[in-house]
């Protein structure tokens, strides 16, 4: 049952006056995802059309999936700290990322 802080729901079972109910809970923490651009590198690719991407995860990010890089649909699991190979052309400071984690979307500018 989902709760709301500070108000009460009803629960099967018998109150016991003397407080010997036994409840167990299971904490949700919300958890604030973000990415930036300091997260994210880039640098020219050794072939034509392709440039390298790496993403510098936060600590409190496990996974991150790039999207998209310059309109260009794409799905590429990435590894912290760890270039890829991607399509487009290198443009310093020009290039689109759209990246996915944990369900929300992220675009950076790099």
């Amino acid at each position: 049952k989902d709760m709301e802080d500070g108000k009460f729901v009803t629960v099967p079972g018998e109150y016991k006056a003397d407080k010997s109910n036994i409840l167990k809970f299971e904490v949700i923490e919300d958890k604030v995802v973000e990415l930036t651009a300091e997260n994210v590198g880039t640098k020219e690719g050794v072939i034509a059309g392709t440039l390298y991407v790496k993403v510098d995860f936060p600590s409190n990010i496990k996974a991150v999936k790039l999207v998209e890089v310059d309109g260009i649909a794409l799905s590429k699991d990435m590894e912290d700290g760890k270039f890829v190979t991607v399509p487009g052309e290198f443009k310093a400071g020009q290039n689109e990322f759209k990246f996915e984690i944990e369900g929300q979307e992220f675009s950076i500018s790099k």
